[in-house]
């Protein structure tokens, strides 16, 4: 009972520390949360909480609307992320206030201990057991031997993997390899669920992946890493 009483009262807080902030939690959802947490560990990008303590809101508001800008001035923090993530992270089309909004709302969300449990949950939870089939089938849709249902690009047409099968990939993107381990289940999932790459998202754009696309293509990428086929190279 107690247990439920806390609960209860966490998911109370954290309501009201949202609707004290609605744009950057909404702005929060929409452009970070598929990639971030806060205060439930690493996904495909950091952790957020506690970010306001590390950084200087200057220099968050800048990343946070052109990381590469950041990066190629030769910004050492931003070079660091991109070296220990082995990704630059998107640009994100928001004002000065909208990034302002929504480290307001990390702040607030860190500080009540909050972030999206389920996501958090999925992220820690064990690895999914894929069969054969949606392995191969994930094989043949990144290949391109098999199309997918909404007609986007193969994966092979910007990204490698090396897998001892597949022919040498594109190197437009980052190289998928090692993807899986890389980025953890939760963080492929999440990738291929919202699509926050420009070039990725121009490419999909009215053509996301089915449930059992997305689920195939994790089965494959699973196999890759677990396989150990080669280093992942990232490009960019």
């Amino acid at each position: 009972m107690l247990k439920l009483l806390v609960a209860a009262s966490s998911l109370l807080f954290l309501s009201q520390v949202s609707q004290a902030n609605p744009e950057g939690s909404e702005l929060f959802k929409a452009k970070c949360a598929m990639c971030h947490h806060i205060g439930k560990g690493r996904l495909v990008g950091p952790d957020l909480a506690g970010v306001g303590e590390k950084r200087s809101e200057q220099w968050l508001v800048g990343f946070i609307k052109s990381a590469q800008t950041m990066v190629n001035k030769g910004d050492a923090d931003a070079k660091a992320l991109v070296a220990e993530y082995q990704m630059v992270m998107p640009n994100q089309d928001v004002t000065d206030a909208q990034a302002k909004a929504i480290l307001a709302f990390i702040a607030s969300e860190g500080s009540a201990g909050g972030g999206d449990t389920a996501a958090a949950e999925e992220s820690q939870a064990a690895p999914s057991e894929y069969t054969d089939e949606q392995i191969a089938h994930g094989r043949d849709l990144f290949s391109g031997v098999k199309r997918f249902e909404q007609g986007g690009a193969a994966c092979l047409s910007c990204h490698n993997v090396t897998d001892g099968e597949n022919f040498s990939g594109g190197s437009l993107a980052v190289d998928l390899t090692g993807a899986y381990d890389r980025l953890s289940e939760a963080g492929v999932k999440g990738i291929l669920g919202s699509i926050p790459f420009p070039a990725m998202k121009a490419a999909y754009e009215g053509r996301g992946f089915s449930e059992e696309e997305v689920t195939a293509i994790m089965a494959y990428l699973k196999d890759v890493s677990s396989k150990g086929q080669g280093e992942a190279k990232a490009t960019y």
